[in-house]
């Protein structure tokens, strides 16, 4: 748990190369992270779906399946003499990141597979994750990478030095570190 006892945090975190925050104004709060790619959030994929055997048991049948968000679905024929028309079908999703194998076998008896109808269900932990005390959460962001620091009370990170600023918020935050290593490598220069 962060800021046990203080009246605020902040929470500073970097996206695609830009610094953002969050101001968090219920204490304590626990921070969380797992970025998200390009496959978009996890979570499940309820769908439903039809076969070309005309049997009831075949028919309108609904399942779920873990997925990510931009994944798509579709099926591949294996030669298989016990299947319906010949064939055994596995389940596969298709995204940027390629083809993956979700379920080997998925359709025997029942022949060809056809999606109608699918609903994504995210699980709510992708991205940056604030939650309150209670496990409440307050604040999901979705971010490509887990680059974050909590400061309790202050306005600025615990790796920093807070200077006024004319332009809102009316200061700005100076990474110590950083500012030091670019101190030093200007004073080696000068000193050669």
């Amino acid at each position: 748990m962060y800021c046990q006892g203080a009246s605020k945090g902040i929470v500073f975190f970097t996206d695609k190369g830009i610094d953002k925050k969050i101001e968090v104004s219920k204490t304590p709060f626990n921070v969380s992270c797992n970025p998200v790619d390009e496959r978009g959030r996890s979570g499940k994929a309820i769908y439903t779906y039809d076969c070309s055997n005309p049997i009831p048991q075949c028919q309108n049948q609904t399942r779920e399946i873990a997925l990510y968000e931009h994944e798509s679905l579709f099926f591949k024929s294996v030669l298989d003499n016990a299947g319906y028309d010949g064939n055994h079908y596995d389940l596969y999703a298709n995204s940027v990141q390629g083809e993956r194998l979700l379920l080997a076998g998925f359709s025997t008896g029942c022949g060809l597979p056809t999606i109608s109808n699918k609903k994504f269900i995210p699980n709510g932990n992708d991205g940056l994750v604030v939650k309150d005390s209670a496990n409440n959460n307050m604040y999901i962001v979705a971010v490509s990478e887990c680059k974050y620091s909590v400061s309790c009370d202050k306005d600025c990170p615990e790796d920093s030095h807070k200077c006024i600023h004319k332009q809102y918020p009316g200061y700005c935050c100076v990474p110590c570190k950083k500012t030091g290593d670019r101190l030093k490598n200007i004073a080696n220069k000068v000193g050669q």
